[in-house]
């Protein structure tokens, strides 16, 4: 009698024993079907995640099927925010003849807005983190399109300095609210392709918006108000379709969390352990009570501060392109504002699908080198005609927009983790510090020394941003050595996973097969 109850009750404990390992790892099962799909590069069970935790078929469809709204809408959304932001530099050439402005006072308004831009990407950081990013991103639209509305009131340099301002600042939280709904609705094991996706919003929005605009602007007549009051428009039925559509987080549509524990101890950056460039987040159940605490490991990491140098030189040098891009053409080749907006659609309509995974630090070397090169030799050039003038934009944008996404973008997920929003922000924050110069610095030059001159000088920001980018590379590389990746185990017919690190290179989890020693 005695040995029965002994037998049951260690039964009982077996049994609730497997279940405790059952909910600390969820579905081992799935979690191995995932883990060998992504090893051998196959597609896993629709069933199976990441984490481990399973979901019904039609529960996984649904997630599914709102994943893929909610980038597209995001896409969408975000690509809408530059018709209210690129608009300004498509009317620039009419609105310097109608007012009759020199380069360097229209730089003024250029450099106050760029200054708001960071100002704002500092400030909404850490709101977004607390407020949610599907709020932030709505109410920054709308404020951007009432603003675009209220520009075309003014005539006076100082007024269209104080809205520029404003509107600048209000959109600054559009990219930080883009990266935090991105982290609400993708897996750390998947963020890195979402952004790759996502990504397609800037690189191909500014590009869209400006052929765009440029339409708008040839049928008006080059009338800049024509093109603002198009813009606010066209901004508010995007934002129509953004207040449907895009939602917070699968808990808005009623889904389940993809992995609850690891949500429910979601870590701070004060669990970040930097040891050689690599991060490895740690999970904990305490949350530090003040910003200054959980931003503090952060900034002692010096893969951070390499990505806010990197950013500070690719925003100088894309600010200038996208700002200035349609006036010197005009200058050069006296197109007129129509056909200069055309032609510098072809800035950013460029995009390098490959360039987030890998040795992403060599890739944006390989790129600036011959960004470099570029504006060196055409610097040197003493005639240029309109044709060689689109190359050479055409050129700029292939190897300038792909790197410039990263920063930002992927990057800043994979350092971030819940506090994703506030780590793009400062690492844009401080890019348009370096894109402060763009405006009345560059107005500046090329009204006295010429345009040979600013190309010059930003053919040494490149070479000084390569060097940057090597000491990234170095740490990179570093960062995706395989003793920090988590790996599973087997013993024969038996699997065991451990969570040993995560390799965070595109923000994606790697499991490797091997041989549990131990057993």
């Amino acid at each position: 009698m005695d040995m029965a109850a002994d037998s049951a009750a260690q039964e009982e404990l077996r049994l609730d024993g497997e279940q405790d390992q059952a909910q600390l790892l969820g579905d081992s099962s799935e979690t191995l079907e995932y883990a060998e799909a992504e090893l051998y590069g196959a597609e896993p069970p629709l069933g199976a995640t990441a984490t481990g935790r399973s979901f019904p078929l039609d529960v996984a469809r649904k997630r599914w099927l709102w994943k893929l709204t909610i980038g597209l809408v995001l896409i969408v959304g975000y690509a809408g925010y530059y018709v209210c932001r690129s608009n300004l530099s498509v009317a620039s050439p009419s609105l310097i003849k109608d007012l009759d402005l020199s380069k360097s006072t229209f730089g003024i308004v250029l450099t106050a807005g760029t200054a708001a831009y960071a100002v704002g990407k500092f400030v909404t950081g850490p709101v977004i983190d607390s407020m949610g990013g599907r709020k932030v991103f709505l109410l920054a639209m709308l404020c951007s399109i009432l603003l675009t509305v209220v520009f075309t009131f003014g005539s006076a340099v100082w007024y269209f300095t104080l809205v520029w301002i404003g509107n600048r600042l209000v959109q600054a939280a559009g990219w930080p609210a883009v990266v935090k709904i991105t982290s609400s609705w993708y897996h750390p094991s998947e963020s890195g392709k979402a952004m790759g996706f996502i990504s397609l919003s800037f690189l191909f929005g500014d590009a869209i918006a400006r052929f765009y605009l440029a339409g708008v602007l040839e049928a008006t007549d080059d009338s800049w108000v024509a093109v603002f009051w198009v813009s606010a428009i066209t901004l508010g039925a995007i934002g129509v379709l953004c207040f449907f559509l895009l939602k917070g987080s699968p808990a808005d549509v009623g889904l389940p969390l993809e992995d609850e524990k690891h949500t429910a101890k979601q870590s701070t950056a004060d669990d970040i352990d930097e040891t050689d460039g690599r991060i490895q987040v740690v999970g904990t159940e305490s949350q530090p009570g003040s910003w200054k605490e959980r931003i503090g490991p952060l900034l002692r990491n010096p893969r951070f501060w390499l990505l806010c140098f990197m950013s500070f030189g690719l925003t100088l040098l894309r600010s200038t392109f996208t700002d200035w891009a349609n006036v010197y053409l005009t200058d050069e080749t006296h197109a007129s504002p129509s056909e200069a907006a055309l032609g510098s659609c072809l800035l950013v309509g460029w995009l390098n699908d490959k360039l987030s995974r890998g040795r992403r630090g060599l890739m944006l070397m390989g790129f600036l080198t011959v960004l470099a090169i570029t504006l060196g030799a055409y610097s040197l050039l003493s005639s240029r005609s309109l044709p060689l003038a689109l190359v050479f934009v055409t050129l700029v944008g292939f190897t300038l927009t792909g790197p410039y996404t990263l920063p930002a973008g992927a990057l800043s997920l994979s350092i971030g983790g819940p506090m994703c929003a506030t780590v793009s922000a400062l690492v844009d924050t401080t890019g348009y510090i370096g894109g402060l110069l763009s405006g009345y610095l560059v107005g500046l030059l090329a009204e006295t020394y010429g345009w040979s001159t600013v190309w010059g000088l930003l053919a040494v920001v490149t070479v000084a941003t390569i060097f940057v980018t090597a000491a990234f590379s170095l740490l990179d590389y570093r960062h995706s050595l395989p003793e920090s990746l988590p790996h599973i185990n087997s013993s024969s017919d038996e699997y065991e996973l451990q969570e040993t690190g995560v390799d965070q290179d595109d923000g994606e989890l790697t499991f490797h097969l091997a041989e549990d020693k131990a057993k």
